[in-house]
């Protein structure tokens, strides 16, 4: 998938959002817990997205190219429930403008692996998708994930996750002595081998051997990955592995 196709989907699934938030809203409901993300009711949910989608448009739009986090960014958030809506969908269209205008091969900073402006529009995907999902789990729907976007998703969470160690994500612990655990889902033809090295972990596109294997449907491995449990899920082989896996990425 390329920039322009990230873009794309960013901009459908971010109109989802808001859809699905302008329902929440209409029920009375900005202030109901999110069940996968229980620090946070759907308002504070929908803020953290679209001060997401502020802080990265500025970051592109300003060729920003010294480490800045969006706590060190001003961003004026809503003032009450009714605001919450129209600042959300201004802030997509902001996003989008910038993305779709800047050059893509711009030199900017992020927190991943490719310092470059396309790195954004991945990845405001892909937290708007995760995010959707838990705002649609937290109303009792069940989430629609394409399976184009869940293996670049997939690929995207393997490629940036060694760099969240930078605000002290533990991913350390992912260690061991050549353990390997496979990633195959059900509806494509995609499989992913990561690898536990005394060193740290690797992954690459491989599959057998595994000493675990994780199977499931590409959306369901995707939101696996993000810490999203999800009952179709399944575990074959040593399931220690996995759990060491799943435990270093409890943050």
């Amino acid at each position: 998938m390329d920039t322009a196709e990230h873009i794309d989907h960013l901009r459908r699934q971010a109109d989802r959002f808001a859809v699905a938030l302008d329902e929440v809203a209409a029920a009375g409901g900005l202030g109901t817990r999110v069940i996968t993300c229980p620090d946070w009711t759907i308002r504070e949910l929908a803020e953290h997205t679209a001060g997401l989608y502020r802080w990265s448009s500025a970051l592109v739009a300003d060729s920003i190219v010294v480490e800045t986090w969006r706590s060190q960014m001003p961003v004026d958030y809503p003032a009450n429930d009714d605001e919450v809506l129209p600042w959300f969908v201004a802030g997509v269209a902001a996003m989008i403008e910038t993305f779709t205008t800047a050059p893509l091969d711009r030199r900017v900073w992020v927190w991943g692996a490719d310092p470059h402006a396309r790195f954004w529009p991945r990845r405001m995907l892909h937290e708007t998708v995760v995010h959707l999902a838990d705002l649609l789990v937290t109303v009792e729907r069940e989430p629609d994930i394409d399976v184009a976007i869940a293996v670049d998703g997939i690929d995207e969470f393997l490629t940036n996750l060694p760099c969240t160690a930078r605000w002290g994500a533990p991913v350390d612990r992912l260690r061991g002595a050549g353990e390997t655990m496979v990633l195959r889902p059900s509806d494509a033809s995609d499989t992913w081998r990561v690898r536990f090295d005394p060193t740290g972990f690797w992954w690459d596109r491989g599959g057998e051997p595994a000493d675990a294997t994780v199977t499931g449907t590409a959306a369901d491995l995707y939101l696996f990955l993000q810490g999203r449990q999800r009952p179709s899920v399944t575990v074959t082989g040593r399931s220690e592995i996995v759990e060491r896996w799943t435990a270093a990425l409890a943050f």
